[in-house]
């Protein structure tokens, strides 16, 4: 019988990185880690990037791009770097 060494699936494994997400929009990981922080807005360019790439509502990200980088940063821990998957199901006992 062969076994095998399986980690245990985290919520911090399904998190997305400054890394990850940088490199799906196309920007340095430390300007990445601004926005997420609320230090930071985005263009309107990087903002319409995020939205497709990560499929939100323009209008949301628009919105929270106006209300300044803590809401901003906020939107997006909440939309993308901290958001769950179906693998959160996972998680739960059965």
């Amino acid at each position: 019988m062969l076994h095998a060494s399986i980690s245990p699936v985290t919520k911090a494994t399904l998190t997305m990185t400054n890394e990850e997400f940088a490199e799906r929009v196309g920007i340095d990981f430390t300007f990445a880690s601004r926005l997420r922080n609320g230090q930071r807005v985005c263009s309107a360019d990087l903002l319409d990037r995020i939205a497709l790439e990560f499929h939100l509502p323009h209008a949301d990200l628009h919105a929270a791009r106006r209300k300044g980088p803590i809401t901003f940063g906020k939107y997006l821990r909440e939309m993308i770097f901290n958001r769950v998957t179906e693998a959160d199901d996972l998680l739960r006992e059965p």
